[in-house]
């Protein structure tokens, strides 16, 4: 199984207009983090092609992300393995649900057939064949001869949700992406439908006679691929006569499932008609014999006045043969005698913008409508933002990189099966997460040496330390100090953090205001730990800290809600004219935030004690990199060191360097890496 890490979304204002707030990004680490979902190609359920968890949030000043952890397949197994997971995931959905199924299932017991099934996604509703015919026949009974029923009869409560007593009755589900009853309605092109095509449209359309659903059960999926309409032309006369074909490139083909959309103008009788039809190479899924459905738009417009007044779609079904023969054909050259579903329709002065928008709401995920329209396909880059990613030769070497204008960055995460503080009998538990791989091929854990101070501080401040000593212990030449992870025991917990709390200020008022620090904190939740860490300047941990209702970190799901919408706040009126983003992925290190130095190779160097020195053919790297303020320095590992005030080894004894002002003298120590750094 591949394993990628992305960021999923932000809190900044999206290609429609609106955003998530940091709530919502955080609900959802909480919401999803124990089952995952699925990853779908384009939206479409019938084609999962792998899963995603919830992996961590991020605040920094002015924009806060969410990040997740895909899952590809890279075999049939692994398929397997997600088809399962995907099968488990909707047991779970329906065990949470089951007061509302078994609520409808009351209701609806005498109409139901014993083949009716349930569907929970994205609404829950039973699935059986003229269910909604036999519970509302008086509604199934206006429908004309193509089977619409006027949008006046009916109580639109969502996009292709209608109201009707307790119940809901759906818009047909070939409004559907695939057709599929578990993908979501055309949400754009309904919500349309329903707020412009007015009484004097006379606006008609199909409805599902195989669902209905519980008014409690109603939802609607969010779905965040950007999709776009064309800029309107008032003018239909320079909409050219004839047959116009658009193709799909090879990658958007294998993607959207489309092969082409034909475009056809015609004159009959006084009549501008216009036919359009896009042709597809997607299976319907689900079916013994194998059909392929095209989404088909017809309109009329008066060629005297210029008037639209007509408007409709349909879903055109070919069978495997018919489709072989239709995508070598002219839409004006192919046979008639499909599977035609006629699905709305509208009448009377239709304007040209609405007429547009429809149509192409209408064929959703095909950009070639918008592309005849005469709109050029937008890239994400067109689209304005305060905020700037830069990728530069320092961010190459030095991705951690900040000042105390940066203000403080968050990650949050949930680790589920880390409940690492359990044994009661220590209020903390404290060690490192990062681990360094040797040139000769052994990772070992390390924990930077002054993270020892942070050890001592807890300890003398009333905490009972669990100190899980590292492989090793490194000094590192350079203004960054990660220091060690605490995990905190369930017993007396807000008194642990507290302390935590306690000692990290102290040691942040200890440092030169200008150094760079990262701590995190392992605080047990219902289910789990609640992995919080920060990175930022000491003068500003030092500034945060003075913030008591900050300070205090959250205990429980209902807390992590409102602090981290209270320290977003925080970072965006503190620090106003931040807009630089730091990348979040590239400043994680096993679940957190860490300065990852970046490691100079071996062979590129010779390390003596007066410096580092570079063979000639790496001088332009480094040359390069100083006028970019970026220079190598060194990692000594530290074996031994004494206390000079107590005489002990300075690991061992009670002393402290930031309590009394104690100093360490390192007695023994070796060359461990080169690295490079910022100016020091």
């Amino acid at each position: 199984m591949i394993i990628k890490p992305v960021i999923s979304n932000s809190n900044s204002i999206n290609r429609y207009g609106w955003r998530l707030h940091v709530e919502a990004l955080v609900n959802g680490l909480i919401q999803n983090g124990n089952f995952g979902f699925p990853l779908t190609v384009a939206h479409d359920f019938s084609r999962i092609w792998g899963w995603a968890f919830p992996y961590e949030v991020h605040l920094q000043p002015n924009i806060a992300f969410s990040s997740m952890l895909q899952y590809y397949p890279e075999n049939n197994e692994d398929k397997e393995y997600i088809q399962r997971v995907y099968e488990n995931f909707i047991v779970e959905i329906a065990k949470a649900k089951h007061n509302e199924i078994e609520q409808l299932k009351s209701k609806l017991s005498s109409y139901m057939n014993d083949n009716a099934k349930i569907t929970l996604y994205p609404a829950i509703a039973v699935v059986d064949e003229n269910i909604a015919v036999r519970v509302f026949p008086e509604i199934f009974e206006k429908q004309d001869k193509d089977g619409l029923i006027p949008l006046s009869e009916l109580n639109p409560i969502g996009a292709g949700a209608y109201k009707k007593g307790d119940f809901i009755l759906f818009a047909h589900s070939y409004f559907r992406r695939s057709l599929f009853t578990t993908n979501s309605l055309n949400q754009s092109f309904l919500l349309n439908f329903q707020n412009s095509a007015n009484k004097d449209f006379n606006p008609r359309i199909a409805l599902d006679k195989n669902m209905i659903g519980h008014i409690s059960g109603l939802g609607e999926a969010i779905e965040l691929a950007y999709w776009w309409g064309p800029q309107f032309n008032e003018d239909l006369s320079n909409i050219p006569t004839g047959i116009t074909e658009h193709r799909m490139s090879d990658n958007d083909r294998i993607y959207y499932g489309l092969t082409k959309t034909e475009f056809w103008w015609q004159s009959r009788k006084g009549e501008h008609i216009l036919e359009i039809e896009e042709v597809s190479d997607k299976k319907i899924p689900n079916l013994v014999d194998e059909k392929y459905s095209c989404r088909y738009v017809h309109s009329m417009v008066e060629e005297e006045t210029n008037r639209i007044h007509h408007l409709d779609g349909a879903i055109r079904v070919y069978s495997d043969l018919k489709m072989l023969d239709r995508v070598d054909k002219k839409l004006s050259e192919s046979e008639r005698n499909t599977d035609y579903t006629k699905l709305w329709r509208i009448d009377g002065n239709i304007g040209i913008s609405n007429w547009k928008s429809l149509i192409s709401d209408y064929f959703r995920d095909n950009y070639l409508i918008g592309e005849y329209f005469g709109l050029e396909r937008p890239s994400f880059s067109s689209q304005q933002s305060n905020s700037t990613i830069t990728q530069t030769l320092v961010d190459e070497y030095m991705p951690y990189l900040l000042n105390s204008e940066d203000g403080v960055l968050v990650s949050m995460r949930f680790l589920q099966d880390e409940l690492e503080n359990s044994d009661v009998t220590y209020t903390h538990k404290l060690f490192s997460r990062l681990t360094l791989n040797a040139p000769n091929g052994i990772t070992y854990s390390v924990m930077e040496n002054f993270g020892v101070e942070l050890y001592k501080v807890i300890k003398l401040n009333g905490g009972k330390v669990n100190f899980i000593s590292p492989d090793k212990y490194v000094k590192f030449k350079d203004k960054y100090l990660n220091l060690p992870t605490i995990f905190h025991s369930p017993n007396f917990l807000a008194q642990n953090i507290e302390i935590s709390i306690g000692a990290i200020g102290i040691i942040a008022k200890h440092l030169d205001e200008t150094k760079k620090i990262t701590f995190s904190f392992g605080i047990p939740f219902e289910n789990g730990t609640l992995l919080i860490s920060f990175m930022a300047c000491s003068s500003e941990i030092t500034k945060f800290f003075k913030h008591k209702d900050l300070a205090l970190l959250p205990k429980n799901w209902n807390d992590i809600l409102v602090w981290s919408s209270k320290f977003q706040d925080y970072l965006d009126t503190t620090y106003p004219n931040q807009h630089k983003i730091h990348e979040p992925l590239r400043l994680l290190n096993n679940d957190i935030l860490a300065f990852s130095r970046v490691f100079i190779d071996p062979d590129l160097f010779t390390y003596r004690p007066e410096g580092i020195v570079f063979p000639l053919e790496v001088n332009g790297l480094r040359e390069t990199l100083f006028e970019e303020g970026i220079i190598p320095s060194v990692a000594l590992e530290i074996i031994s060191s004494t206390c000079e005030r107590c005489n002990k080894s300075f690991r061992d004894c009670s002393c402290s360097k930031v309590l009394d002002g104690t100093r360490e003298r390192i007695d023994d120590y070796g060359f461990l890496l080169a690295f490079w750094t910022n100016i020091i």
